[in-house]
């Protein structure tokens, strides 16, 4: 990789800096994958889940969400995103996108419903950009 970018480098702007460390400044990444493990959980009452209405940083702007409790999701209930997930140890932030079905014992199992956009590209190898 530093090689690459060193050509692309000195192809570009007529030279490459030969001391610098090469950083990557952005770096992302998604995993997918199971444990393995089944984890049993206490059943969560089967409650109406009342919904207040927030506001959250998605996707470049603000978007109005629901705002829930999860002690109060039945089993199979399915939230869409985006929305905020509050539970005494954490708050799940589900994007748009994005889903939390209430698996047994009150465990939330999140998935994608829309595909990731490919990350748009600045620099590439062959020098060229797109910008």
């Amino acid at each position: 990789m530093t090689a690459a970018f060193e050509a692309a480098h000195q192809k570009r702007f007529g030279f490459y800096p030969k001391d610098a460390l090469l950083l990557i400044d952005l770096l992302t990444a998604e995993a997918i994958g199971s444990t393995g493990e089944t984890v049993k959980m206490p059943d969560m009452p089967s409650n109406q889940v009342p919904s207040q209405q927030a506001e959250m940083w998605s996707q470049g702007h603000f978007a109005r969400c629901h705002w829930l409790r999860e002690s109060l999701l039945s089993q199979g209930q399915i939230v869409e995103g985006p929305a905020i997930i509050s539970e005494p140890t954490g708050t799940n932030i589900l994007e748009q996108g994005w889903h939390a079905e209430c698996a047994e014992g009150g465990a939330l199992i999140l998935g994608r419903v829309m595909p990731l956009k490919a990350p748009r590209r600045y620099w590439n190898p062959s020098g060229s950009s797109d910008a």
